[in-house]
């Protein structure tokens, strides 16, 4: 939040600004600097960037866009896999847990998710295939 003394110095800018003639040098730097971004030197937007230019090591600025991305629909053709170790938040933790997966770091929650996917993707075929010697 601002300071009672930087709202007041704003408070204080916005009435002097009216006469841009007696503002000092430092201001009129300022103003210059700002001048892209809005083109009337009374407008107290322009005072507040002056002013965060001054104090710029206590600001962060924000930048938010408006326009709101729309991604396109995934069509995914894969079949559902039902898988019992996922199905319930307890027990995915007790196979995580088993199996000693960890989440904590980045490569680690990459490896983690790899061999979830492959258990997941393996579960619902047979692990052990017999062939019978006289059958082939």
């Amino acid at each position: 939040m601002l300071d009672r003394a930087i709202v007041e110095r704003i408070a204080i800018d916005y009435k002097i600004s009216g006469k841009c003639k007696s503002a000092n040098t430092y201001e009129k730097k300022n103003l210059k600097k700002t001048a892209n971004q809005t083109s009337n030197c009374t407008d107290l937007l322009s005072i507040i960037f002056s002013t965060m230019e001054k104090y710029k090591e206590a600001f962060f600025a924000i930048h938010r866009h408006n326009q709101i991305i729309s991604y396109l629909a995934v069509n995914n053709t894969d079949a559902l896999i039902q898988c019992d170790s996922m199905d319930m938040r307890n027990t995915f933790l007790n196979f995580a847990y088993d199996n000693n997966y960890e989440f904590s770091s980045l490569g680690r929650a990459k490896f983690s998710t790899m061999t979830l996917l492959y258990e997941l993707y393996t579960s619902t075929t047979e692990k052990f295939t017999y062939n019978c010697i006289r059958c082939q």
